[in-house]
């Protein structure tokens, strides 16, 4: 299929996207702090996906599995119900971590390098150098209503009749359709030329999703801070890796495929929302989809349970963290927290 207002190079792109500050590239940490240490300890679940988009996406349990920080750059985890004899002995991965109950998350990128070690199970145990460590805004929870749903938006005979099927297909048939047509929330892997990957989030009430046809979607690009990391890996390396998630359904639904930035009014209108129609889409062309019917990480760890949920009062700020990311834990750090504080209030008032 052609497709109209394609962008091609990150120029056309920064027409439509003004430039982020480059202060925000400051936020990125090459190791492991005491914020996120703070915040690796009471995560639930963290999202691992490779560079090789065959593994997919998986959803690892942190309280009941082997999970290790070996040291601030180094972790060390099992790693159940995924073949790794497919992964070279170095392979780029990427991490987000979720707590429940709490907005913002954190992301891990780095590489892995597989071991001969395995845990009382006998699960493979992985090492992952950590390259880059830094935390994520709220808006994708936020405007997902991801920890506020008392109820999945698919009902129990869509679940059961998708249950029969766990496997790989090519194209949408009308159960997968109504999976993606309930879910307010997806995981995005992408990954830059060099094959160093992203997982980040993105998350709506409705109408995530723009199905074109059995073999193709769009994803809208919301407001956000503008560095466009997503988008900037999809002009460098087309490849990319879906994992949608329903809130209180422990399934999920993985979608590989090619992608391309489209300015095309006629393909985003339908992702309005607040009357507000996104600039940019992302265009999936599909290759493989699969259908997990269980993800033990979510099960295991009741991260749906809001008996499990998090107060978010009680670990450092958002913003307080991303300030002193960005300009030092002095004087500059503490000064600059309170106007960062407004602006994440703003946004998140503003989401559309």
């Amino acid at each position: 299929m052609d497709f109209k207002n394609i962008i091609t190079n990150e120029q056309a792109l920064r027409k439509i996207i003004p430039s982020y500050p480059v202060i925000m590239d400051k936020r990125i940490k090459p190791q492991l702090d005491d914020y996120s240490l703070e915040f690796i300890h009471l995560a639930s679940v963290a999202v691992l996906g490779f560079s090789d988009h065959q593994l997919g996406m998986h959803y690892l349990d942190l309280k009941n599995n082997h999970f290790q920080i070996a040291s601030n750059n180094r972790l060390t985890m099992a790693i159940p119900n995924i073949e790794l004899s497919i992964l070279p002995f170095k392979s780029y991965c990427s991490l987000y971590f979720l707590i429940p109950g709490v907005g913002h998350g954190l992301r891990v990128n780095g590489h892995t390098v597989k071991t001969n070690d395995k845990d009382a199970s006998g699960a493979q145990q992985l090492s992952i150098y950590i390259d880059e460590v830094y935390v994520h805004c709220s808006r994708a929870i936020v405007r997902s209503s991801l920890w506020n749903s008392t109820q999945p938006k698919m009902n129990k005979k869509h679940l059961q009749t998708m249950n029969a099927f766990e496997g790989t297909d090519r194209s949408l048939n009308s159960n997968i359709q109504t999976f993606i047509e309930s879910s307010p929330f997806i995981f995005l892997k992408t990954q830059d030329d060099k094959g160093h990957c992203e997982i980040s989030p993105r998350g709506d009430p409705e109408q995530i999703v723009n199905i074109i046809d059995n073999n193709t979607l769009v994803i809208a690009e919301r407001a956000g801070n503008k560095v466009a990391k997503s988008m900037r890996n999809i002009l460098l390396n087309p490849s990319i890796c879906l994992s949608f998630v329903i809130p209180q359904v422990n399934n999920t639904l993985t979608i590989t495929g090619k992608a391309k930035l489209t300015s095309d009014i006629k393909l985003l209108e339908p992702l309005t929302i607040n009357k507000k129609t996104p600039k940019v889409g992302i265009i999936i062309s599909i290759q493989s989809i699969k259908f997990m019917n269980q993800q033990d990480g979510l099960t295991n760890s009741g991260i749906w349970n809001n008996e499990n949920y998090i107060n978010e009062k009680s670990l450092t700020k958002f913003s307080k963290v991303l300030s002193h990311h960005m300009n030092g834990t002095g004087l500059l750090g503490k000064a600059t927290t309170p106007v960062i504080n407004a602006i994440v209030r703003h946004d998140l008032k503003n989401l559309y």
